[in-house]
């Protein structure tokens, strides 16, 4: 049987500190290499969202777009079948041309 002396027990602490320093290493290793897997997936994330709330808004934004068009569109529509409907004498006094009524009232 091996006599455990003071040396003895003092090398067996030192290699088993040394053990855990090297374990201690690799975990912080390990840690540090999946804080910055996790922090790359973050900001993947963070841009990908950033990037579906911008096509969210240019789509809202189009889309609004479009019915304000329509709407004029049908505003011009109407005026123009309005105007398609109206009588000569009602044409000349809507456009404001006065002169051209005077002249069609003297000859």
């Amino acid at each position: 049987m091996i006599k455990l002396t003071p040396a003895l027990l003092l090398a067996g602490s030192v290699l088993l500190a040394g053990c855990d320093m090297e374990l201690s290493q690799e975990a912080k290793s390990k840690v540090e290499e999946t804080t910055q897997e996790a922090n790359a997936s973050v900001e993947a994330l963070t841009h990908s969202v950033n990037s579906e709330m911008e096509k969210a808004k240019q789509s809202a934004l189009t889309s609004t777009l479009s019915e304000e068009t329509n709407k004029q569109i049908d505003s011009v529509k109407q005026k123009a079948e309005e105007i398609g409907n109206m009588k000569v004498s009602e044409l000349l006094s809507f456009g404001g041309d006065n002169d051209a009524e005077s002249e069609s009232e003297e000859n």
